[in-house]
């Protein structure tokens, strides 16, 4: 029996079927086409919706969804790729000493569903001279979903008063 193609795997038989399907009508460039339709979907329940509000802490304002998701419906997959590439080959702990006389201020979500608490934490350690406030009820987004508390944060960095941070 022949190996079943990696982006197959773990498929269900009508999911492999709708793969396949798809794979046929949009030819080479299906993967790429895919992500962007992934990406910009508008229903409510769509692929879209799922992904950004994931980001976001629990109830999240859904003007703030739609924000996030134009955004990111407006970047194209080619600067996507770049971003990442260049994440890739980023050494954070090189580049961070360059920047031990700027105040820093880390600000992360306690609902935060892609990055750990404990990447947080270990990713502030790295920063001895930086602060670090984690906030409750936010996810990936407190930018969005704690508005004012960011804003204080960085008006303490512009003004010179930084704020202690919680943790």
């Amino acid at each position: 029996m022949p190996q079943q193609p990696e982006d197959e795997q773990g498929l269900s038989a009508e999911q492999i079927d709708a793969l396949r399907a798809y794979r046929a009508q949009h030819g080479k460039r299906w993967k790429s086409r895919l992500l962007a339709e992934w990406l910009s979907s508008t229903g409510d329940e769509g692929p879209e919706l799922r992904q950004v509000r994931n980001t976001f802490g629990p109830n999240p304002d859904p003007e703030h969804v739609a924000a996030a998701g134009r955004i990111m419906r407006r970047t194209s997959a080619r600067t996507t790729g770049l971003y990442f590439g260049a994440l890739n080959r980023l050494d954070e702990d090189a580049s961070l000493a360059a920047f031990a006389s700027v105040p820093t201020h880390v600000v992360a979500g306690r609902r935060d569903r892609l990055i750990s608490h404990r990447w947080v934490r270990e990713y502030h350690a790295t920063m001895p001279w930086a602060h670090l406030t984690m906030i409750e009820g936010v996810g990936h987004m407190p930018m969005y979903e704690a508005t004012g508390e960011v804003a204080d944060v960085l008006a303490g960095l512009l003004t010179g008063e930084q704020l202690p941070g919680n943790v």
